[in-house]
Protein backbone atom coordinates (compact mmCIF):
# COMPACT_ATOMS: atom_id res chain seq x y z
CA UNK A 1 0.00 0.00 0.00
CA UNK A 2 1.45 3.36 -1.11
CA UNK A 3 1.34 6.12 1.49
CA UNK A 4 -0.26 9.23 -0.03
CA UNK A 5 1.45 12.60 0.32
CA UNK A 6 -1.44 13.92 2.40
CA UNK A 7 -1.20 11.11 4.94
CA UNK A 8 2.61 11.36 5.00
CA UNK A 9 2.29 15.10 5.63
CA UNK A 10 -0.19 14.47 8.45
CA UNK A 11 2.17 12.13 10.31
CA UNK A 12 5.17 14.37 9.58
CA UNK A 13 3.37 17.35 11.12
CA UNK A 14 2.05 15.28 14.04
CA UNK A 15 5.59 14.30 15.03
CA UNK A 16 6.68 17.95 15.47
CA UNK A 17 5.24 18.47 18.99
CA UNK A 18 6.36 14.96 19.95
CA UNK A 19 9.96 15.68 18.92
CA UNK A 20 9.93 18.82 21.07
CA UNK A 21 9.83 16.66 24.19
CA UNK A 22 12.65 14.37 23.04
CA UNK A 23 16.32 15.06 23.73
CA UNK A 24 19.13 14.09 21.41
CA UNK A 25 19.09 13.96 17.61
CA UNK A 26 15.29 13.89 17.33
CA UNK A 27 15.14 17.34 18.93
CA UNK A 28 16.35 18.61 15.52
CA UNK A 29 13.43 17.00 13.72
CA UNK A 30 11.72 20.32 13.02
CA UNK A 31 14.80 21.58 11.15
CA UNK A 32 14.95 18.35 9.14
CA UNK A 33 11.22 18.61 8.39
CA UNK A 34 11.52 22.20 7.15
CA UNK A 35 14.68 21.48 5.15
CA UNK A 36 13.05 18.48 3.46
CA UNK A 37 10.01 20.49 2.35
CA UNK A 38 12.14 23.49 1.44
CA UNK A 39 14.16 21.41 -1.00
CA UNK A 40 11.07 19.54 -2.19
CA UNK A 41 9.20 22.79 -2.78
CA UNK A 42 11.98 24.75 -4.45
CA UNK A 43 13.25 21.99 -6.72
CA UNK A 44 10.12 19.93 -7.28
CA UNK A 45 7.09 22.20 -6.97
CA UNK A 46 8.31 25.79 -7.40
CA UNK A 47 6.22 26.28 -10.55
CA UNK A 48 3.10 25.96 -8.41
CA UNK A 49 4.02 28.93 -6.20
CA UNK A 50 1.85 32.04 -6.54
CA UNK A 51 3.48 35.37 -7.33
CA UNK A 52 2.57 36.73 -3.90
CA UNK A 53 4.22 33.81 -2.14
CA UNK A 54 7.30 34.11 -4.32
CA UNK A 55 7.59 37.74 -3.25
CA UNK A 56 7.38 36.71 0.40
CA UNK A 57 10.19 34.20 -0.19
CA UNK A 58 12.21 37.06 -1.67
CA UNK A 59 11.67 39.08 1.52
CA UNK A 60 12.82 36.09 3.58
CA UNK A 61 15.87 35.77 1.31
CA UNK A 62 16.71 39.45 1.85
CA UNK A 63 16.46 38.91 5.59
CA UNK A 64 18.99 36.08 5.39
CA UNK A 65 21.29 38.22 3.27
CA UNK A 66 21.16 41.01 5.85
CA UNK A 67 22.07 38.55 8.59
CA UNK A 68 25.08 37.16 6.75
CA UNK A 69 26.32 40.65 5.89
CA UNK A 70 25.90 41.58 9.55
CA UNK A 71 28.09 38.65 10.58
CA UNK A 72 30.76 39.66 8.09
CA UNK A 73 31.03 43.23 9.40
CA UNK A 74 30.46 42.66 13.12
CA UNK A 75 33.22 40.01 13.55
CA UNK A 76 31.58 38.83 16.77
CA UNK A 77 31.56 35.15 15.85
CA UNK A 78 34.06 33.48 13.53
CA UNK A 79 32.68 29.93 13.40
CA UNK A 80 30.50 29.20 10.35
CA UNK A 81 28.47 26.31 11.81
CA UNK A 82 26.51 28.21 14.52
CA UNK A 83 25.83 31.03 12.04
CA UNK A 84 24.39 28.58 9.51
CA UNK A 85 22.28 26.77 12.13
CA UNK A 86 20.92 29.99 13.63
CA UNK A 87 20.13 31.49 10.23
CA UNK A 88 18.05 28.46 9.34
CA UNK A 89 16.21 28.13 12.64
CA UNK A 90 15.27 31.80 13.05
CA UNK A 91 12.79 31.85 10.12
CA UNK A 92 12.00 28.17 9.65
CA UNK A 93 8.34 28.65 10.68
CA UNK A 94 7.77 31.22 7.93
CA UNK A 95 9.56 29.06 5.38
CA UNK A 96 7.40 26.03 6.09
CA UNK A 97 4.24 28.12 5.83
CA UNK A 98 5.19 29.51 2.43
CA UNK A 99 6.20 26.07 1.14
CA UNK A 100 3.24 24.05 2.42
CA UNK A 101 0.55 26.53 1.40
CA UNK A 102 1.80 26.34 -2.19
CA UNK A 103 2.57 22.64 -2.66
CA UNK A 104 -0.33 21.14 -0.68
CA UNK A 105 -3.58 20.65 -2.60
CA UNK A 106 -7.16 20.00 -1.57
CA UNK A 107 -6.65 16.24 -1.66
CA UNK A 108 -3.70 16.58 0.73
CA UNK A 109 -5.79 18.78 3.02
CA UNK A 110 -8.62 16.24 3.21
CA UNK A 111 -6.14 13.44 3.96
CA UNK A 112 -4.54 15.47 6.75
CA UNK A 113 -7.94 16.20 8.29
CA UNK A 114 -9.19 12.60 8.04
CA UNK A 115 -5.95 11.32 9.58
CA UNK A 116 -5.72 13.78 12.46
CA UNK A 117 -9.42 14.29 13.32
CA UNK A 118 -9.94 11.04 15.31
CA UNK A 119 -6.63 11.62 17.11
CA UNK A 120 -7.68 15.18 17.98
CA UNK A 121 -11.07 14.05 19.31
CA UNK A 122 -9.53 11.39 21.53
CA UNK A 123 -6.77 13.67 22.81
CA UNK A 124 -9.05 16.61 23.65
CA UNK A 125 -11.64 14.52 25.49
CA UNK A 126 -9.05 12.54 27.44
CA UNK A 127 -7.06 15.66 28.36
CA UNK A 128 -10.21 17.49 29.44
CA UNK A 129 -11.32 14.67 31.74
CA UNK A 130 -7.89 14.16 33.31
CA UNK A 131 -7.42 17.92 33.64
CA UNK A 132 -10.60 18.34 35.65
CA UNK A 133 -9.83 15.33 37.85
CA UNK A 134 -6.32 16.71 38.47
CA UNK A 135 -7.79 19.81 40.09
CA UNK A 136 -9.07 17.61 42.93
CA UNK A 137 -6.76 14.57 42.89
CA UNK A 138 -2.99 14.82 42.48
CA UNK A 139 -2.10 12.76 39.40
CA UNK A 140 1.37 14.25 39.05
CA UNK A 141 0.33 16.48 36.14
CA UNK A 142 -0.22 19.79 37.94
CA UNK A 143 2.18 22.52 38.99
CA UNK A 144 1.92 25.74 40.99
CA UNK A 145 -1.46 27.42 41.36
CA UNK A 146 -2.34 30.60 39.47
CA UNK A 147 -5.71 32.39 39.18
CA UNK A 148 -7.02 29.77 41.62
CA UNK A 149 -6.22 26.99 39.10
CA UNK A 150 -3.59 24.28 39.41
CA UNK A 151 -1.49 24.52 36.25
CA UNK A 152 -2.14 21.37 34.19
CA UNK A 153 -0.12 19.71 31.43
CA UNK A 154 -0.89 16.44 29.65
CA UNK A 155 1.63 14.45 27.56
CA UNK A 156 3.81 17.51 27.06
CA UNK A 157 7.03 18.82 28.53
CA UNK A 158 5.47 22.16 29.51
CA UNK A 159 2.11 23.86 29.98
CA UNK A 160 2.38 26.12 26.94
CA UNK A 161 3.26 23.13 24.76
CA UNK A 162 0.19 21.30 26.04
CA UNK A 163 -1.96 24.32 25.26
CA UNK A 164 -0.58 24.47 21.73
CA UNK A 165 -1.52 20.83 21.07
CA UNK A 166 -5.08 21.62 22.20
CA UNK A 167 -5.12 24.68 19.92
CA UNK A 168 -3.93 22.49 17.04
CA UNK A 169 -6.83 20.14 17.74
CA UNK A 170 -9.19 23.13 17.51
CA UNK A 171 -7.71 23.86 14.10
CA UNK A 172 -8.52 20.33 12.98
CA UNK A 173 -12.08 20.58 14.32
CA UNK A 174 -12.59 23.96 12.61
CA UNK A 175 -11.39 22.64 9.24
CA UNK A 176 -13.38 19.41 9.40
CA UNK A 177 -16.98 18.81 8.33
CA UNK A 178 -18.32 18.21 11.85
CA UNK A 179 -21.55 20.15 12.46
CA UNK A 180 -21.91 23.28 14.61
CA UNK A 181 -23.15 21.40 17.68
CA UNK A 182 -20.22 18.99 17.74
CA UNK A 183 -17.77 21.79 17.01
CA UNK A 184 -19.19 23.78 19.94
CA UNK A 185 -18.94 20.73 22.21
CA UNK A 186 -15.30 20.04 21.33
CA UNK A 187 -14.53 23.76 21.62
CA UNK A 188 -15.91 23.87 25.17
CA UNK A 189 -13.91 20.78 26.17
CA UNK A 190 -10.81 22.33 24.60
CA UNK A 191 -11.43 25.60 26.41
CA UNK A 192 -11.34 23.78 29.74
CA UNK A 193 -7.88 22.41 28.99
CA UNK A 194 -6.67 25.78 27.70
CA UNK A 195 -7.77 27.51 30.89
CA UNK A 196 -6.05 24.84 32.98
CA UNK A 197 -2.66 25.67 31.43
CA UNK A 198 -2.69 29.00 33.38
CA UNK A 199 -0.32 30.40 30.74
CA UNK A 200 -0.71 33.96 29.48
CA UNK A 201 0.26 33.04 25.94
CA UNK A 202 -2.57 30.49 25.79
CA UNK A 203 -5.00 32.94 27.38
CA UNK A 204 -4.11 35.44 24.65
CA UNK A 205 -5.30 32.90 22.05
CA UNK A 206 -8.62 32.55 23.88
CA UNK A 207 -8.97 36.33 24.05
CA UNK A 208 -8.17 36.83 20.37
CA UNK A 209 -10.55 34.06 19.32
CA UNK A 210 -13.47 35.48 21.32
CA UNK A 211 -12.86 39.07 20.22
CA UNK A 212 -12.53 38.14 16.52
CA UNK A 213 -15.77 36.16 16.76
CA UNK A 214 -17.57 39.14 18.32
CA UNK A 215 -16.25 41.98 16.15
CA UNK A 216 -16.19 40.22 12.78
CA UNK A 217 -19.07 38.20 11.41
CA UNK A 218 -17.03 36.78 8.53
CA UNK A 219 -13.87 36.30 10.54
CA UNK A 220 -11.90 38.92 8.60
CA UNK A 221 -10.36 41.75 10.58
CA UNK A 222 -10.25 45.44 9.72
CA UNK A 223 -7.89 48.08 11.09
CA UNK A 224 -10.40 49.37 13.66
CA UNK A 225 -10.80 45.86 15.10
CA UNK A 226 -7.20 45.84 16.31
CA UNK A 227 -7.94 48.58 18.85
CA UNK A 228 -10.40 46.26 20.60
CA UNK A 229 -7.96 43.35 20.31
CA UNK A 230 -5.13 45.34 21.89
CA UNK A 231 -7.29 46.59 24.77
CA UNK A 232 -8.56 43.05 25.44
CA UNK A 233 -5.03 41.66 25.37
CA UNK A 234 -3.76 44.28 27.83
CA UNK A 235 -6.52 43.38 30.27
CA UNK A 236 -5.87 39.64 30.04
CA UNK A 237 -2.06 39.95 30.11
CA UNK A 238 -1.73 42.34 33.06
CA UNK A 239 0.15 39.72 35.10
CA UNK A 240 2.67 39.04 32.31
CA UNK A 241 3.15 42.74 31.57
CA UNK A 242 3.80 43.50 35.24
CA UNK A 243 6.17 40.54 35.63
CA UNK A 244 8.14 40.85 32.40
CA UNK A 245 8.15 44.53 31.47
CA UNK A 246 7.36 46.70 34.50
CA UNK A 247 10.51 45.44 36.25
CA UNK A 248 13.62 46.88 34.59
CA UNK A 249 15.69 44.02 36.01
CA UNK A 250 13.55 41.20 34.63
CA UNK A 251 15.23 38.96 32.07
CA UNK A 252 12.79 39.81 29.26
CA UNK A 253 13.11 43.54 29.86
CA UNK A 254 16.91 43.32 29.89
CA UNK A 255 16.86 41.35 26.63
CA UNK A 256 14.56 43.87 24.98
CA UNK A 257 16.53 46.94 26.11
CA UNK A 258 19.82 45.28 25.17
CA UNK A 259 18.51 44.49 21.69
CA UNK A 260 17.93 48.21 21.06
CA UNK A 261 21.40 49.03 22.36
CA UNK A 262 22.94 46.41 20.06
CA UNK A 263 20.89 47.57 17.07
CA UNK A 264 22.16 51.10 17.67
CA UNK A 265 25.77 50.02 18.24
CA UNK A 266 25.84 47.83 15.13
CA UNK A 267 23.66 50.09 13.00
CA UNK A 268 22.27 49.56 10.42
CA UNK A 269 22.47 45.77 9.98
CA UNK A 270 22.77 44.43 13.53
CA UNK A 271 25.26 42.02 15.07
CA UNK A 272 24.58 38.97 12.86
CA UNK A 273 23.26 35.45 13.32
CA UNK A 274 24.13 33.38 16.43
CA UNK A 275 25.10 36.49 18.41
CA UNK A 276 22.02 37.30 20.49
CA UNK A 277 18.77 35.75 21.71
CA UNK A 278 18.93 32.38 19.97
CA UNK A 279 19.92 28.83 20.88
CA UNK A 280 23.35 29.07 19.23
CA UNK A 281 24.12 32.32 21.03
CA UNK A 282 23.15 30.54 24.25
CA UNK A 283 25.20 27.41 23.56
CA UNK A 284 28.33 29.40 22.66
CA UNK A 285 27.44 32.19 25.11
CA UNK A 286 27.86 35.19 22.87
CA UNK A 287 30.47 37.83 23.78
CA UNK A 288 27.64 40.38 23.57
CA UNK A 289 26.16 38.97 26.78
CA UNK A 290 29.31 40.00 28.65
CA UNK A 291 29.62 43.29 26.79
CA UNK A 292 26.11 44.40 27.77
CA UNK A 293 26.13 42.91 31.28
CA UNK A 294 23.59 40.13 30.71
CA UNK A 295 25.87 37.67 32.51
CA UNK A 296 24.92 39.42 35.76
CA UNK A 297 21.16 39.00 35.28
CA UNK A 298 19.27 36.04 36.74
CA UNK A 299 18.35 33.59 33.96
CA UNK A 300 20.74 35.17 31.47
CA UNK A 301 24.11 34.12 32.87
CA UNK A 302 26.42 31.54 31.31
CA UNK A 303 25.70 29.01 34.06
CA UNK A 304 21.97 29.73 34.28
CA UNK A 305 20.68 30.86 30.89
CA UNK A 306 17.11 29.61 31.15
CA UNK A 307 15.66 32.84 29.69
CA UNK A 308 18.22 33.53 26.96
CA UNK A 309 15.84 32.09 24.35
CA UNK A 310 12.74 33.91 25.56
CA UNK A 311 12.50 37.03 23.38
CA UNK A 312 12.16 36.46 19.65
CA UNK A 313 11.66 40.15 18.78
CA UNK A 314 14.81 41.07 20.69
CA UNK A 315 16.75 38.46 18.71
CA UNK A 316 15.46 39.79 15.38
CA UNK A 317 16.26 43.40 16.26
CA UNK A 318 19.73 42.74 17.69
CA UNK A 319 20.91 40.35 14.99
CA UNK A 320 19.60 42.09 11.87
CA UNK A 321 18.97 45.64 13.04
CA UNK A 322 16.06 47.91 12.25
CA UNK A 323 16.01 46.81 8.61
CA UNK A 324 15.67 43.20 9.73
CA UNK A 325 12.88 44.14 12.12
CA UNK A 326 11.07 45.96 9.30
CA UNK A 327 11.34 42.87 7.08
CA UNK A 328 9.98 40.76 9.95
CA UNK A 329 6.89 42.96 10.21
CA UNK A 330 6.40 42.85 6.43
CA UNK A 331 6.56 39.05 6.40
CA UNK A 332 4.20 38.48 9.33
CA UNK A 333 1.78 41.02 7.84
CA UNK A 334 1.78 39.24 4.48
CA UNK A 335 1.16 35.85 6.10
CA UNK A 336 -1.61 37.33 8.23
CA UNK A 337 -3.29 38.84 5.17
CA UNK A 338 -3.13 35.53 3.26
CA UNK A 339 -5.50 34.11 5.86
CA UNK A 340 -7.43 37.27 6.64
CA UNK A 341 -8.44 37.69 2.98
CA UNK A 342 -9.06 34.01 2.27
CA UNK A 343 -12.78 33.72 1.55
CA UNK A 344 -12.52 30.07 0.48
CA UNK A 345 -12.32 28.71 4.03
CA UNK A 346 -14.97 28.51 6.74
CA UNK A 347 -15.41 31.39 9.17
CA UNK A 348 -14.58 29.18 12.15
CA UNK A 349 -11.29 28.04 10.57
CA UNK A 350 -10.39 31.64 9.77
CA UNK A 351 -11.11 32.76 13.35
CA UNK A 352 -9.00 30.00 14.90
CA UNK A 353 -6.16 30.55 12.39
CA UNK A 354 -6.05 34.33 12.92
CA UNK A 355 -6.18 33.91 16.70
CA UNK A 356 -3.20 31.54 16.49
CA UNK A 357 -1.17 33.94 14.37
CA UNK A 358 -1.91 36.86 16.69
CA UNK A 359 -0.99 34.71 19.69
CA UNK A 360 2.35 33.77 18.14
CA UNK A 361 3.12 37.30 16.99
CA UNK A 362 2.33 38.90 20.35
CA UNK A 363 4.07 36.19 22.38
CA UNK A 364 7.28 36.76 20.40
CA UNK A 365 7.90 39.81 22.59
CA UNK A 366 8.35 37.66 25.69
CA UNK A 367 8.88 34.08 24.44
CA UNK A 368 10.58 32.11 21.68
CA UNK A 369 7.62 29.80 21.01
CA UNK A 370 7.22 31.01 17.45
CA UNK A 371 10.55 29.45 16.39
CA UNK A 372 10.29 26.22 18.37
CA UNK A 373 8.99 22.90 16.95
CA UNK A 374 5.59 23.94 18.33
CA UNK A 375 5.74 27.11 16.26
CA UNK A 376 6.64 25.13 13.15
CA UNK A 377 3.84 22.70 14.04
CA UNK A 378 1.20 25.45 14.06
CA UNK A 379 2.45 27.23 10.94
CA UNK A 380 2.61 23.98 8.95
CA UNK A 381 -0.85 22.92 10.08
CA UNK A 382 -2.38 26.31 9.34
CA UNK A 383 -0.82 26.30 5.87
CA UNK A 384 -2.14 22.91 4.80
CA UNK A 385 -5.62 23.60 6.21
CA UNK A 386 -5.88 26.91 4.34
CA UNK A 387 -5.39 25.47 0.89
CA UNK A 388 -8.13 24.87 -1.63
CA UNK A 389 -5.57 24.54 -4.39
CA UNK A 390 -6.70 22.33 -7.29
CA UNK A 391 -3.91 23.44 -9.63
CA UNK A 392 -1.55 20.58 -8.89
CA UNK A 393 -4.25 17.97 -9.30
CA UNK A 394 -5.34 19.38 -12.65
CA UNK A 395 -1.79 19.49 -13.98
CA UNK A 396 -1.18 15.89 -12.92
CA UNK A 397 -4.35 14.76 -14.70
CA UNK A 398 -3.40 16.59 -17.88
CA UNK A 399 0.19 15.34 -17.79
Amino acid sequence: MVLSHGRFLAFAILFLPISFAIDGFLSYYDEVFVLFYLLFGLFGRYRYFSKKNKRTLVFIGIYYLLGFISNYYSHIISSVFPVFIDSFTVYKQFLIFEIIINIANKKDKLKVISTLLPIAKFYVVLAGIIGLVSQFIDLGMTASERYGIKGFSFVSNNHSGFGITIIACLLIFASSSINKSKFLLYSIISLISLLLTTKGVIYSFITFGIVIYVVSKRGSLKTRDFVILIISLLLVSSFQIKTYFMDNNSARMVLLVSSFNIANSYYPLGSGFATFGGQQAKINYSPLYYKYGLNNVYGLSEKNGDFLNDDYIAMILAQTGYFGLLLYFIIIYRIFQIINKNDNISVRLKIVSLAILLMLYVSSVATGIIKTPNGVFLFALIAVLQTNNQLILKKRINA
